[in-house]
């Protein structure tokens, strides 16, 4: 008497409903980790370029000579420079940017000084304090923003006379 075989594996249907599950999982989960990513960018483009300003102040008293860092303002703005100020003019030390889709969004009270550049500078004294357009002010803001659909789109840096340099909910 001949057996039947029996064939093993899986039907169409059930192949049909995994991948379709497999489909769901990825829909859901692709755009939350793009969120995740820009958001990511934002928080590093910050920390690095709060970084860059305390290494901005520590060179200024090192090397006890004035220190800037100049950035522009506006939704193409990513990069900034670092000055050091040598031989009666300041001279670039280092260019640096923002993660892409990141700029300066925003500043208040920073010097826009007479160096034929569109841009703010923050000042780093040799003694590590700021100079303000107004000397009675003592704190300034930065504010770095995404041009990405996240939860939290920008960021503000405070910066004191003093030369403390402080990012709020990171």
């Amino acid at each position: 008497m001949k057996r039947k075989q029996r064939q093993s594996g899986y039907s169409l249907p059930e192949l049909l409903v995994v991948i379709a599950i497999i489909g769901l999982i990825t829909m859901v989960s692709v755009p939350a980790f793009m969120s995740i990513q820009r958001s990511s960018r934002l928080k590093a483009s910050l920390r690095s370029f709060s970084a860059d300003m305390r290494a901005a102040r520590g060179r200024a008293v090192s090397k006890h000579v004035n220190t800037k860092i100049g950035f522009v303002i506006g939704t193409t703005s990513r990069t900034y420079t670092i000055y050091e100020f040598s031989g009666g003019a300041y001279t670039a030390v280092k260019q640096k940017a923002l993660e892409s889709g990141c700029y300066f969004a925003g500043q208040s009270q920073f010097v826009t000084t007479a160096d034929g550049l569109p841009d703010y500078d923050v000042v780093f004294r040799p003694d590590g304090t700021i100079v303000f357009d107004d000397a009675t002010v003592t704190e300034g803001t930065i504010t770095i923003a995404t041009q990405f659909n996240i939860a939290k789109r920008q960021y503000v840096m405070h910066v004191g006379n003093t030369g403390w340099v402080r990012v709020k909910d990171v």
